[in-house]
């Protein structure tokens, strides 16, 4: 049976018996690359594939969020909480672990501005796969007459739908959670969809393109290095030209030289001849001090350190520790939290007893954080020891000021 013949049989008999597998929403992930490029979207997906610190900047910041360990805790211990409804976070469908669909999920919200996670559910039974699915492959539709503010009363007001197999399919809008990049919205049919970074960030990276452009142009284009012509003048101090036999000699012997190692770095000649730069000196045109103010632009724009980019040369081991530290805190775990907040609302864990959280403690960058806690709770504890032995306070006292540092008893 056809994926909307079985979605519709699911939603009309309200019953796990024809459940929707997870096959049948498995995005196609090579479709871009048979669609034109035109539409915002995928120039965005463009500037990634073809732009290296594009790419750099936005896998850094993957692979940061990724990192985190998302589970499901109780409200009331902090301990981890496990049922059949929150097993889906640990492998959120048969084909990504947690790290690859949290990876996937950050690569489309950072490129295109938008993630979409679909979750499939069979009628009555808890979330059984979570998918990220491509933005450029969905689009929204909102009813006439329904002001934005008012669609949380009229949730079916506002349709989500899917390009597959040459249709397009409706979702089911309470398995969507849709998270965008804020942005200026202004107009009545755009308020859900969320900006690229990337839309404000076109001057930069169109400079870094045109920088490595004019590069390839001159490794490829460069023609003759230079000219060498005959330096000598006979009496009357008219220079003298080559002889036929003589250019070809010199011409011969010119291509035994060069950088590489079986050929020879410097000539030796009896001739008086004369050199004519006819290249451009790359260095002078300063194209890479350009790329990287403009990278520094990116950077900032991503909430991503520069000290971060594996090229960046003359950062010592200390600077960029510091530098890490500064990208998950101001950055990474902030956006991660936003992250968590979305997921816990759309699955409405306020009235239940878990819900999802993520950490970072586990980190090697945390590590020192964790030891120096460690040791100021160690000093704390012993001095309100010592305070109440010495009767400074009571054991009620003691409690409490257990309680306010997250101390078991």
């Amino acid at each position: 049976m056809a994926f909307l013949d079985r979605f519709k049989a699911a939603k009309a008999n309200k019953s796990p018996d024809n459940p929707i597998e997870e096959r049948d929403f498995i995005i196609p992930m090579g479709v871009a690359s048979s669609m034109a490029w035109g539409s915002n979207e995928l120039k965005h997906l463009k500037d990634y594939m073809e732009v290296a610190e594009v790419a750099s900047i936005i896998n850094i910041k993957a692979r940061a969020f990724s990192s985190m360990r998302l589970e499901a805790v109780n409200k009331t211990t902090g301990k981890p909480f496990q049922s059949r409804d929150t097993e889906v976070i640990k492998n959120p469908n048969y084909f990504q672990g947690q790290k690859e669909f949290l990876r996937q999920t950050k690569l489309f919200h950072e490129i295109f501005g938008n993630e979409i996670i679909y979750f499939l559910r069979p009628i009555g039974m808890p979330v059984r796969s979570m998918f990220t699915l491509p933005p450029i492959l969905v689009d929204i539709d909102e009813a006439e007459g329904v002001p934005y503010w008012l669609e949380g009363e009229f949730p079916e007001s506002v349709k989500y739908h899917i390009e597959w197999g040459g249709r397009r399919l409706t979702l089911d809008n309470s398995d969507i959670c849709h998270i965008n990049n804020a942005k200026v919205k202004v107009l009545p049919d755009d308020v859900h969809w969320g900006a690229s970074t990337m839309a404000s960030l076109q001057g930069p990276i169109s400079n870094i393109r045109a920088a490595y452009e004019a590069r390839n142009v001159m490794i490829e284009n460069r023609g003759a290095l230079g000219i060498l012509s005959n330096n000598s003048s006979d009496g009357m101090g008219a220079t003298m030209p080559l002889l036929p036999g003589e250019k070809e000699e010199l011409q011969n012997d010119y291509r035994k030289f060069g950088m590489s190692k079986d050929k020879w770095q410097i000539i030796i000649t009896s001739l008086n001849l004369r050199w004519q730069q006819m290249s451009i000196d790359t260095d002078k045109l300063k194209l890479f001090e350009e790329v990287k103010a403009d990278t520094e632009q990116l950077c900032d724009a991503y909430g991503v350190p520069f000290e971060l980019l594996a090229n960046e040369k003359g950062t010592t081991f200390e600077n960029r520790r510091t530098a890490e530290k500064t990208f998950y805190t101001g950055t990474i775990i902030p956006e991660a939290e936003e992250w968590v907040g979305a997921i816990n609302r759309k699955l409405k864990t306020s009235s239940l007893p878990w819900e999802y959280r993520a950490s970072f403690d586990h980190l090697d960058i945390f590590a020192e954080n964790q030891k120096d806690r460690a040791q100021s709770l160690t000093i704390l504890i012993n001095g309100l020891s010592k305070a109440l032995k010495d009767g400074a306070i009571t054991l009620d006292e003691y409690r409490g000021e257990l309680a306010k540092l997250k101390i078991g008893q």
